[in-house]
């Protein structure tokens, strides 16, 4: 064989296959606060990848964990054909997914049955459930009409049950 420059040489050739390029889409998820996000590679969406391969792990990474909520960002994408880890013949982009934590409801505490005076210190058997601080009068010792408090911590993270954020104010008594 003659070549085109009239040489009969080898000659060396030099090719190269380029990567796939692909998207990965972390997908929206809604949370209450306090829930983590799913973080499955059930959790984004790939384009087209070469027939037997597929996704085996992702990481997902939510950009906060408060309400109203933010966005899920993916990375750290692995691909494999069988058990061969074949990510680096992908070229990939990511994409974020929309987060949306709603505010976790809390129970409105209820009124305690009355006490009767005993001479010893007691408590108003009010319990304000975790994601509420406790103010007010929480024991006391004579005959009277007291007043707790029940203030959530965060009113864009929680959300009373009546579906109010404003403080509650429980009243007990001592007969």
């Amino acid at each position: 064989y003659v070549w085109s420059d009239k040489t009969t040489t080898a000659k060396s050739i030099s090719w190269k296959i380029n990567q796939k390029g692909i998207t990965i889409t972390a997908s929206n998820q809604t949370v209450t606060y306090g829930t983590a996000i799913d973080k499955s590679t059930s959790k984004v969406s790939v384009a087209t990848l070469v027939s037997g391969h597929s996704l085996s792990a992702i990481t997902l990474a939510q950009s906060t964990t408060n309400a109203p909520g933010g966005t899920i960002s993916a990375s750290g994408a692995k691909i494999v054909s069988g058990s061969t880890d074949v990510t680096s013949n992908y070229a990939i982009t990511y994409k974020t997914g929309t987060l949306t934590i709603n505010a976790k409801t809390l129970t409105v505490p209820s009124s305690p049955s009355e006490k009767t005076y005993n001479g010893s210190s007691q408590g108003s058997g009010i319990t304000c459930p975790a994601g509420s601080t406790v103010g007010g009068t929480t024991s006391a010792t004579n005959q009277g009409t007291y007043t707790q408090t029940c203030t959530l911590s965060s009113t864009s993270n929680y959300v009373w049950s009546d579906k109010t954020t404003t403080a509650k104010s429980i009243s007990w008594k001592i007969n």
